[in-house]
């Protein structure tokens, strides 16, 4: 069975190649453009792993992912940060993220960092 990813980012830009990278490593990915409601979403999706923008409306994604590590339909969902921020490991490291994403990347970066995660 696919492992399925859930990215979240405002920026199109980012998503559509992050989305082609990672379905042609083989996996089945999901993408939003928002925060809003973020473990109703994620509930319904039951996404494997989560690539979460820093800066992604409405929340934020250090505040969205207090959320979601505090409901426990989610709480077991590693997830990732995802942001071009300088201090971005300390930030991951505070808001309990599972691990971090620096962008820019490059290809073979974001497929290893997502399986190792997994």
């Amino acid at each position: 069975m696919q492992k399925r990813v859930l990215i979240l980012d405002d920026i199109d830009d980012i998503l559509w190649p992050c989305e082609m990278i990672l379905q042609k490593a083989g996996y089945r990915v999901e993408t939003r453009t928002s925060c809003h409601r973020i473990v109703e979403v994620v509930s319904k999706i039951k996404p494997d792993i989560i690539l979460l923008d820093l800066k992604i409306p409405p929340l934020g994604g250090d505040v969205a992912l207090l959320h979601l590590k505090n409901d426990s339909a989610t709480t077991g969902i590693p997830v990732m940060l995802f942001s071009a921020a300088n201090n971005l490991g300390n930030i991951a490291k505070h808001s309990l993220a599972d691990g971090f994403i620096q962008k820019p990347f490059d290809i073979h970066t974001l497929i290893k960092l997502v399986g190792e995660n997994l």
